[in-house]
């Protein structure tokens, strides 16, 4: 998980912030798009239906409507979660807690910072129509990955290194670099 540009947090080693919190929203955007197209999937057999033409996918009759009403309700569904899914990590004192707010509940999770193996500084590269696209990721770094946290995403290398150091000194914990950072 990695911070938004609303949560960024520009640590310092010599501070003692009382909580970091990084939070990341789900694809609202693209939920919202999702839902557009929820509501036509839905509208058109409910206006077949109410206009006494029920058959709106040729040749499947009234069953067509039905179907169609079945993509649109499982599309709707899967947009309303994309759009209420919140995930907020909160590093308080010697404590790690992240709670996932989804559709179907809440789920929370502690770890002791004690239980990270260090900060976490890799190189990743993500393909992209004008070729690949190289950044730095910093992370707060578990040895199971599901409670690896992104802390920062950096393009400029030096920043990058500088920032790795700044949060490894602030947590106290050592600096890994590379994917497996053994």
């Amino acid at each position: 998980m990695r911070a938004s540009a609303h949560s960024r947090v520009e640590p310092r080693a010599d501070a003692d912030p009382p909580q970091i919190a990084i939070r990341r929203r789900g694809p609202a955007l693209l939920g919202g798009f999702l839902l557009i197209i929820a509501g036509v999937w839905i509208g058109v057999p409910v206006r077949g239906l109410l206009v006494g033409v029920p058959e709106v996918v040729p040749g499947l009759g009234a069953a067509g409507a039905g179907i169609a009403l079945l993509i649109g309700a499982a599309l709707a569904l899967v947009a309303v979660s994309w759009m209420l899914q919140r995930r907020v990590v909160a590093i308080e004192g010697d404590l790690v807690t992240m709670t996932d707010r989804r559709l179907l509940g809440t789920r929370t999770w502690r770890e002791p910072l004690s239980g990270y193996r260090g900060v976490r500084l890799r190189d990743e590269s993500r393909p992209h129509r004008y070729g690949a696209r190289h950044c730095h990721v910093i992370e707060l770094w578990h040895p199971k990955p599901a409670r690896t946290v992104e802390l920062d995403r950096i393009r400029e290398p030096r920043l990058a290194d500088r920032q790795a150091e700044v949060w490894a000194r602030r947590f106290g914990l050592p600096l890994c670099r590379g994917p497996e950072a053994a």
